[in-house]
């Protein structure tokens, strides 16, 4: 759902949706709150625009941070398909191991997406 969805819905006071990220349903509640109160003008709509500007800031930062977690879980989950019990390291010849840390550093960097991606 994009921000001026979240925003359109918000401003009409409607329920929110169920497809949304916690940093999305922050910034619906605050948005709806916000709409809210300059309509029953509780705050001026000056000042509302302002609390609105700092609120689009802070929903960018947290999106920031819901991407950072995504991609660290995504990358753990990957390099846990590598070094899993079954895979038993002490059975891994030296070179089995080298290309296991060569896709471990690729996918910290970004080079590759998944444990099964080749070394290149």
């Amino acid at each position: 759902m994009t921000q001026l969805e979240l925003e359109q819905r918000a401003a009409n006071g409607e329920e929110i949706p169920k497809s949304t990220t916690f940093s999305q349903k922050m910034l619906f509640c605050q948005l709806r709150a916000l709409y809210f109160t300059v309509k029953s003008n509780f705050v001026s709509k000056e000042q509302g625009k302002l609390e609105k500007q700092q609120f689009l800031k802070e929903f960018e930062n947290c999106q920031q941070w819901e991407n950072i977690f995504k991609d660290e879980v995504r990358i753990r989950t990957e390099i846990n398909k590598l070094t899993a019990p079954e895979g038993n390291l002490q059975d891994k010849t030296k070179e089995e191991l080298l290309v296991m840390v060569q896709k471990i550093i690729m996918l910290h960097d970004g080079r590759i997406q998944t444990a099964e991606e080749g070394i290149s």
